[in-house]
């Protein structure tokens, strides 16, 4: 699938973002590589709640990733549609990040600007 499709898709879907990160993730934390997970999936806001996690545990990379590097808080401002964002924003995070698509798609839906924040004002 072309991958401005996927992140169209993303953005329009929470739910499938969300649940394609964590299969990701979880499998990628017990070793299946190219398996399926057997198992329920937990709901969308255990979901949410372990990604807020990885973002704290993880909150320096992204920090200097989105709000330095990528600048997010000035392409917000210039950059009106949320898949122009998105995509633009992968490049800055793939090096540093497993699953870009995935956690660019999440990151946008969460919103960058909390993260962001604390940086705009220690300047």
């Amino acid at each position: 699938m072309e991958n401005r499709k996927l992140m169209e898709i993303y953005l329009e879907n929470q739910e499938l973002v969300f649940s394609t990160w964590y299969e990701k993730t979880v499998s990628k934390e017990i070793g299946i590589e190219d398996g399926e997970l057997t198992g329920a999936i937990p709901s969308l806001e255990d979901i949410i709640n372990k990604f807020k996690k990885w973002c704290s545990d993880n909150v320096k990379i992204l920090k200097k990733c989105i709000c330095v590097d990528f600048n997010y808080p000035e392409k917000k401002k210039v950059i009106k549609n949320t898949v122009d964002l998105a995509m633009l924003l992968i490049p800055f995070i793939e090096k540093e990040i497993d699953f870009p698509y995935e956690v660019a798609a999440m990151i946008i839906l969460l919103g960058c600007d909390k993260l962001c924040t604390e940086i705009e004002h220690s300047e």
